[in-house]
């Protein structure tokens, strides 16, 4: 017990350290900023969800005191506190009695005497696309907290990003480096405002699953992880995903911050159906002698070509019709 208790300290500890190294903005801090769900994960997986509660605040006792708490929220509100709301998840379960049936091929209740009395309780986790879709809800929730975090109205918010866009491309004073054209500095500022909720809840997203996934990788080969790991050929999304997608997608385009939070939510579940999209192309280069050179060239296509996505996602919205992955 005083084991596992030090490694949840030390989880939120580790977390609280790749944290505050991002906020000190140096050339580091992005790609720390990709691992700081990491160890939430670890210990959520390889021991309990309750290990990543006490993970978060051991990382708001570091947080707070040294960097105030601005900060400290921050860090709770998007790494500590969605890991573990998604290892709660991960663990939910029920049991399924499956009954057997007696020698003379009546169920055993019925024949008590007869009956070879056993049954067999297997559990059902809870789905983990059910998972995907909350991670994904929780990053469009963020992308509008961001929104209002940034500005209270739609021309606050785009001056306040237009300001930022103006600091980040301005020459340094006394420097010889020409300044950015204005021409591409304005369409920045007209596009970046509109993109940036889906831009964020997309990164969130990913960044979330991947770090799961190496959590995932971590506690089965150390023989950690306290629940089957899913099969990508059985994942579902609810059928209500399309439901919310589709209002999700005719709320975006009202004007002002209704229409840029609705974009946050577009963003987070467009990124869920690509993820099933690859998951289909998973499961059918599963025969091939070929898969990883085919895997390899897909993903390639995915940076190289943008509109294969679109193709990509496409198939992740028609699985539940069309049912590929099991064919």
């Amino acid at each position: 017990m005083i084991v596992q208790l030090a490694i949840a300290i030390s989880a939120g500890l580790v977390s609280a350290a790749i944290f505050a190294f991002m906020a000190t903005g140096t050339v580091l801090a992005s790609p720390l900023f990709y691992v700081a769900l990491l160890p939430h994960y670890v210990v959520g997986l390889g021991w309990s969800p309750a290990y990543a509660f006490i993970a978060i605040f051991s990382a708001l006792f570091v947080l707070l005191p040294a960097f105030g708490l601005k900060v400290a929220f921050l860090h709770a509100l998007t790494i500590s506190v969605p890991a573990y709301i998604v290892c709660y998840l991960l663990f939910l379960q029920r049991q399924q009695t499956a009954q057997i049936t007696s020698d003379n091929g009546q169920p055993e209740n019925a024949q008590p005497d007869n009956a070879h009395q056993a049954a067999t309780q297997t559990a059902e986790w809870y789905p983990f696309g059910n998972v995907i879709i909350a991670i994904a809800l929780m990053a469009g929730v963020l992308a509008t907290i961001s929104i209002f975090m940034i500005g209270s109205t739609y021309e606050s918010y785009q001056a306040a990003i237009n300001e930022m866009i103006t600091q980040a491309f301005r020459a340094p004073e006394g420097s010889d480096s020409p300044n950015i054209n204005q021409n591409f500095l304005n369409s920045l500022t007209e596009i970046l405002p509109r993109v940036l909720p889906a831009a964020s809840a997309t990164l969130w997203l990913s960044t979330n699953l991947v770090n799961l996934w190496l959590a995932g990788r971590i506690t089965k080969h150390t023989q950690l992880l306290r629940r089957p790991w899913p099969d990508i050929a059985k994942i579902e999304y609810p059928k209500v995903l399309l439901i919310i997608f589709v209002a999700a997608l005719a709320a975006s385009f009202l004007p002002g911050l209704p229409g840029l939070a609705a974009s946050g939510f577009v963003g987070a579940i467009t990124t869920a159906y690509l993820i099933m999209g690859l998951f289909v192309l998973h499961v059918l280069s599963r025969k091939s002698s070929l898969r990883n050179l085919l895997l390899i060239a897909a993903y390639l296509s995915l940076i190289l070509i943008p509109w294969m996505s679109i193709i990509v996602t496409i198939v992740g919205v028609g699985e539940p019709l069309f049912r590929l992955r099991d064919r």
